[in-house]
């Protein structure tokens, strides 16, 4: 069987609120060109688990309807899933098991850093790379580890050494399209296999918990069963999640074929309105006015044609 799917998108932002930069409906729009031209209907990950609060006070099937609802408005038709739902749960809580029987999934001790929010958690080293190369996607900031801060929550960084869980993703061969983004992923796939992924989450809740990304790894094994063929849509800025999605996917289930393709990087600016930037509701908000603008234009024009062509 073919599918088309997109990697996960959190339908809510930072804050619980529904209102989403208009770039997380840019990929499924990609996504549904392509299913189209596969005849085949696309599939929406929604990443409900991993988002940043609760506040929102709405239950995840809302969620995934509002933002199902906004894909309904741009004509786009899609299965959709979340990682919040029973059945994923128990999908995940079996996968766990199979791995650590495995072995894939081993305990080792670490020194790691981390912040009182827990977002920040991660071996010494890592933070280290990341304040010497001052990379600017990231919550760490400082000029050294022991001046470092989390953005978030403000907290200088803490150290202990903990018993972490890793997991040791296995190579393979990416087939991608365009084939520029070749090298790069080949680079991805190194530094994901070189070392083991840290999967645990000691300070983010009263237990340990497991990684976000690590929870949605294996969507692909969730929805596609042995031999079937799928192609993934993602963005230029996702390419390292779209490798660690194909590793996990394939070494699972090697017969699985996938496909992954790259769509341009949306960065449109006009009359000063970064379209990048822009939330949802405002997106709508402006369709629904230039349309009315349209519309306006257009009656007029049409009246003044017939007025002078016509007598009555």
């Amino acid at each position: 069987m073919l599918r088309v799917v997109t990697l996960p998108i959190t339908p809510a932002d930072g804050n619980g609120e529904f209102d989403r930069s208009f770039v997380t409906l840019f990929t499924p729009f990609v996504a549904d060109i392509v299913a189209k031209d596969l005849m085949v209907k696309p599939t929406i990950m929604l990443n409900i688990v991993g988002m940043k609060s609760d506040v929102s006070g709405k239950s995840s099937e809302s969620q995934m309807r509002e933002y199902l609802g906004c894909l309904n408005r741009l004509g786009i038709a899609a299965d959709a899933f979340n990682d919040a739902h029973d059945d994923y749960e128990s999908y995940f809580g079996n996968l766990v098991t199979k791995l650590l029987k495995e072995r894939k999934i081993i305990s080792e001790a670490k020194q790691m850093v981390w912040c009182k929010c827990g977002r920040i958690e991660m071996p010494v080293e890592v933070a280290n790379s990341i304040l010497y190369t001052a990379r600017h996607k990231t919550l760490l900031t400082g000029e050294d580890l022991a001046s470092a801060v989390c953005k978030k929550c403000g907290s200088k960084l803490e150290t202990s050494v903990d018993e972490v869980q890793l997991f040791r993703l296995q190579p393979a061969r990416i087939n991608v399209f365009p084939p520029i983004y070749r090298e790069e992923l080949q680079a991805i796939i190194k530094r994901l296999t070189d070392n083991g992924l840290i999967i645990s989450r000691l300070h983010r809740a009263a237990h340990c918990c497991f990684d976000i990304d690590f929870r949605w790894s294996g969507f692909v094994n969730y929805i596609a069963k042995s031999n079937d063929e799928v192609v993934i849509v993602s963005s230029p800025t996702t390419l390292n999640q779209a490798a660690r999605v194909i590793l996990f996917t394939k070494m699972i289930e090697p017969s699985i074929n996938i496909r992954l393709i790259v769509h341009p990087l949306l960065r449109v600016q006009d009359g000063g309105v970064v379209l990048s930037k822009m939330s949802i509701s405002e997106f709508f908000y402006g369709i629904r006015n230039s349309l009315r603008s349209a519309y306006a234009v257009s009656n007029r024009s049409t009246m003044g044609f017939v007025r002078k062509h016509h007598s009555f």
